[in-house]
């Protein structure tokens, strides 16, 4: 399908003028709420509703400034169109302004105080002013779109965070998010101590299966159990990733370190990747999107694992489930796009220095 390139422009509206505000009233918006279905690569299937009165289907293709956007397709019975916004995945309600080639969204429900302006354009390079009644505002075509706002909205609204706080720490400079990973003993533990003693400006976060087992002693027993555990320490581990991102923001960090990340509970399925996509409906790829860098560390020589494991009654494996269990986790994050295995070689202070050496080029230091 030919589809017209939509060349359009962003702005987070960060304040409106003091003198004035906003130039219009609620009898000149449009009311609309959309919803977005799942789909493969980078396209995104919508349905919109205008007002409650008319509905239409749209399909986009691309991001940044230029995008191929099909021509809306007219859903004739405004019921199927209710219908079709009722089961979308992720949705937006927002109140529309126009003036002219500008159209202001005011955003509600969740992600309510939520101001995006938005110019459509004839070329990439055409030259525009801002309204007078933007005092200040960031571009945000590249990071934050409509689909991207829904799918924020789905999250914060699941995990009952506040929204607008998060949107706004998020469109400043990415603080790179980095996962720290590997089997049993593999020294993830001894290197986090040692991070927080040298690299204060890193949020830490803790591994959410050790909270869970150790503060509830929830512990998989059944594959039944275990999809269920999974399931349980992927949302909390979703919370705390998206809270921990806010506050380093906040705090003014440079990066967040998290002992594991989602894709780790793949390694615990039979069916690693795919039986983990198909029990939490994901793709392996929007799961990697999460993280900026994944240090995974290689499980250490039998005679050391012995040792270590002799220290920690909680560690039950031996040396071969061990070696197993450290193999599937690099398996399962080994197609990232910043994998980096940490192995044993030079021995334990080498392999310190190899993680530090990662993260402060990951963070610029």
């Amino acid at each position: 399908m030919n589809m017209p390139a939509e060349i359009e422009r962003r702005f987070l509206v960060e304040r409106l003028a003091d003198k004035h505000g906003f130039p219009f009233s609620s009898s000149t918006s449009t009311l609309i709420r959309q919803g977005y279905f799942d789909t493969q690569g980078d396209s995104t299937f919508r349905v919109r509703l205008y007002g409650g009165k008319r509905g239409e289907f749209t399909i986009k293709r691309g991001r940044g400034i230029s995008r191929d956007e099909s021509y809306p397709s007219p859903i004739p019975d405004i019921s199927f169109a209710e219908l079709a916004l009722s089961v979308s995945k992720h949705q937006v309600t927002k109140e529309r302004f126009k003036d002219g080639r500008w159209e202001i969204d005011f955003f509600q429900g969740p992600l309510s105080g939520l101001i995006i302006a938005e110019i459509q354009l004839k070329t990439e390079d055409e030259k525009f002013k801002m309204p007078e009644w933007i005092r200040s505002a960031k571009e945000v075509t590249d990071s934050l779109t409509n689909y991207h706002l829904a799918l924020l909205a789905s999250e914060l609204t699941e995990n009952n965070l506040p929204a607008l706080p998060f949107i706004y720490s998020s469109t400043q400079v990415p603080l790179p998010r980095i996962v720290l990973t590997g089997g049993p003993c593999s020294g993830k533990s001894g290197i986090i101590d040692l991070l927080r003693g040298s690299m204060d400006s890193i949020r830490f976060v803790p591994e959410v299966a050790t909270i869970v087992i150790d503060q509830l002693s929830i512990r998989p027993s059944t594959d039944s159990l275990t999809k269920k555990f999974q399931k349980l320490v992927r949302d909390t581990q979703r919370l705390f990733e998206v809270a921990s991102f806010q506050y380093a923001v906040i705090e003014g960090k440079k990066a967040v370190l998290f002992d594991r990340g989602t894709v780790d509970g793949a390694a615990y399925f039979p069916g690693g990747i795919r039986q983990f996509e198909h029990i939490f409906n994901t793709e392996i790829k929007k799961e990697f999107s999460r993280y900026d860098l994944v240090l995974c560390l290689d499980v250490p020589p039998e005679d050391v694992y012995n040792a270590n494991r002799s220290n920690n009654p909680a560690r039950s494996e031996d040396y071969r489930a061990a070696r197993d269990l450290g193999d599937r986790i690099a398996q399962v994050w080994c197609a990232h796009p910043n994998f980096v295995f940490i192995s044993n070689s030079g021995g334990w202070d080498a392999k310190v220095a190899k993680v530090k050496e990662a993260i402060s080029k990951a963070i610029g230091s």
